[in-house]
Formats: C-alpha cells, sequence, structure tokens
C-alpha cells in the first residue's frame, strides 16, 4: 500500500508545506492527483505553479486546498486541476480511508460519517445509500466503484 510519506517523498514541490490529515488509504487518490497535475502543469506549460495546501477527511470525503500560484489566471489549467480535484473527491466516498479498499459510506449512531470497507467498519455503524456521482455546477462525474475511474460530462 501507498503511504502518504511516499505521497509527498515523490511530490516535495507540491507538497511543501501540505498539512495532510487523511489516512494512507487515501494516499493513493492523492497520489493519482498530484500525478494527473504535474501533466497538467507541462502541458499548459505551468511547471512547479501548484501546491496542495491541506487535504483531510470531511463529512466521508477527500477535501483539498490548493495554490495555482503562477497559473491562477489560466482559466484552461484551472479548469482542468478542478476536473482531477472533482475526480479525487468522487473517488475518496468508494473507498476506505484507512487502506485504500474498496469501502462503503457508514454512519454512526452520533451521525458521523465514514467511508470504510469491510476489515475497517466500527461495529456501531451503519450502511448508508451511496451515490455513484457528483455533480458540481453544470458537470456532472461519475464513477465506476469497482475500477475507480471517474468519467465527466457537461460544462463547468
Amino acid at each position: 500500500m501507498i503511504r502518504l510519506k511516499d505521497v509527498v517523498e515523490h511530490h516535495p514541490v507540491m507538497t511543501e508545506k501540505a498539512t495532510i490529515l487523511c489516512a494512507d488509504g487515501w494516499a493513493w487518490i492523492i497520489a493519482s492527483f498530484l500525478n494527473s497535475v504535474a501533466a497538467l502543469e507541462r502541458r499548459h506549460g505551468h511547471e512547479g505553479s501548484f501546491r496542495l495546501r491541506y487535504a483531510d477527511e470531511q463529512m466521508a470525503e477527500l477535501t483539498m486546498r490548493v495554490d495555482y500560484g503562477d497559473a491562477r489566471d489560466d482559466e484552461a489549467f484551472v479548469s482542468d486541476v478542478l476536473d482531477a480535484l472533482d475526480s479525487a473527491i468522487l473517488r475518496s466516498r468508494h473507498y476506505c480511508e484507512v487502506c485504500g479498499e474498496r469501502g462503503t459510506l457508514r454512519c454512526d449512531e452520533l451521525g458521523w460519517l465514514t467511508v470504510a470497507c469491510e476489515e475497517h467498519t466500527e461495529p456501531d455503524t451503519v450502511q448508508m445509500p451511496q451515490q455513484n456521482w457528483r455533480q458540481v455546477g453544470g458537470r456532472v462525474y461519475e464513477i465506476d466503484p469497482e475500477t475507480g475511474t471517474v468519467n465527466a460530462r457537461g460544462e463547468r
């Protein structure tokens, strides 16, 4: 299993001064996101501009804050990064934060939400309905939960 420490070591510029508070199970999602952004930086000519500032779990999904640096005025670059970010958020809704295996949305008796696999499911939780899509503005992201592949359609 990839660990968050490995992600930070592989992307030292992008994660410099980043606060990453989620568990290692989502490290592969963050790594995939950062790899996508690195490719976007090269394609748009903005190498070294992007920074991940914060990553954590909120309401059973990955939350990230980012800094576009010198590329913040490049609407095409920002839009492409937002697509990668929204895809990462949708993936986090379907994979265990602890180990990264396929998980389900769970709720405990206090209303705390989490995504966990069978092994990491707490005994006092119940399974909740889970959506395989996320809409941001006019753009819809759909996930194949088995493969983690996300497809987007519509306008941002």
